[in-house]
């Protein structure tokens, strides 16, 4: 199996998973860690909710102000953040396309957001998208998960504290390992982290 066809039968598997729970409600709600800190946030500007899922974090972004994107592979997974986002006036934009390979532009968001989704090879172009002075958001399972989850694939998870060293290039604000009482789960790490100003 190639990259390509294991990457799409991996979107056809959400797919499938989402139209399974397109019934359930959904609504705006941003994880503990961001909620916690969306006082540093500027508000405003265009950000990038990247493996959006059902949309509930871009709609949060969306009520406190941005202008959003969100991106998923699977078209299911976004028709519920669609909806409610037409239905309640906020401003986000669903996007479907492959997260293996999609690349966005150099600068184009003020904020960036990943939660629960791990592509490492991406880790390092994702501070090139955000423009200098924009925000970047990132959270996902690390090793800890593997504990109570054993048959989880551990590709898919981080080191306590790894991602401080991944994003050592931007300014860390916040992390699992900085900032203490922020982690909601001793399972997840997380980093909230300022591109440098002038920094291209």
């Amino acid at each position: 199996m190639t990259a390509q066809s294991a990457a799409n039968s991996d979107i056809a598997r959400w797919n499938l998973k989402y139209q399974k729970g397109q019934s359930r409600k959904i609504e705006p709600k941003g994880e503990p860690e961001l909620m916690a800190l969306a006082d540093l946030l500027d508000n405003e500007g265009l950000a990038l909710d990247m493996a959006a899922g059902r949309g509930r974090t871009a709609l949060f972004l969306a009520e406190l102000g941005y202008r959003v994107i969100a991106c998923d592979g699977a078209e299911a997974a976004l028709s519920g953040c669609s909806r409610f986002a037409r239905d309640h006036g906020l401003n986000v934009s669903c996007m479907v396309c492959d997260l293996e390979t999609y690349r966005f532009s150099e600068g184009q968001f003020d904020l960036l957001v990943v939660v629960r989704y791990l592509n490492r090879k991406l880790l390092p172009i994702l501070p090139s998208w955000i423009r200098p002075g924009g925000w970047l958001f990132y959270k996902t399972f690390n090793s800890r998960f593997l504990m109570t989850n054993p048959g989880f694939n551990p590709e898919y998870t981080v080191e306590p504290g790894e991602l401080d060293e991944i994003f050592s290039g931007l300014d860390i604000h916040a992390s699992d390992t900085k900032r203490g009482g922020l982690v909601s789960d001793e399972r997840m790490s997380f980093v909230f982290a300022r591109k440098p100003p002038g920094n291209d």
